[in-house]
């Protein structure tokens, strides 16, 4: 008798468990169906969407070359700007140098100015000694003939 309880609580599971299998096999293509028509909507929303947003989506991309193109302008002038200004480190050497060549000409210029200077004095010096020996021939000169005239004078 203990074999007959067993094959009735077999055949029960065997049975339950066959039951459960259709309904997982009912089951497995009803959730396909759902999800594949999920997935039908989904796209079909995306489509509806990108439509419904294409003219938006179409003007901003040429919003955007544009203003890419307009960016690209003015970074090509930036660039040109850039190309046409002299670095600092180049400006300052060659105001170095300009400061240098003004400096050696200024010294070059105070020492003729002092060469130049010295030669006014020593050519002033010279015209007071000439004028002066001038005087002294004319003196000289008024003094001979006051003497050669005072001779003749008396001799006549």
């Amino acid at each position: 008798m203990a074999d007959a309880p067993s094959v009735g609580l077999r055949e029960f599971l065997e049975r339950l468990l066959d039951e459960r299998d259709r309904q997982y096999d009912a089951r497995f293509p009803a959730a396909e169906i759902a999800v594949q028509a999920a997935l039908l909507a989904q796209k079909e929303g995306v489509s509806l969407a990108f439509a419904v947003n294409e003219k938006p989506i179409v003007r901003s991309e040429e919003a955007q070359r544009a203003y890419n193109e307009r960016s690209n302008e003015f970074r090509g002038q930036l660039d040109d700007q850039a190309k046409m200004l002299m670095p600092r480190s180049e400006t300052n050497t060659m105001l170095r140098s300009m400061e240098e060549k003004i400096n050696a000409a200024r010294d070059a210029s105070d020492r003729e100015r002092s060469v130049l200077g010295e030669r006014i004095t020593a050519i002033e010096n010279s015209l007071a000694n000439l004028q002066g020996r001038i005087w002294a021939v004319t003196a000289v000169a008024w003094l001979v003939a006051l003497a050669v005239s005072i001779t003749l004078w008396f001799i006549s």
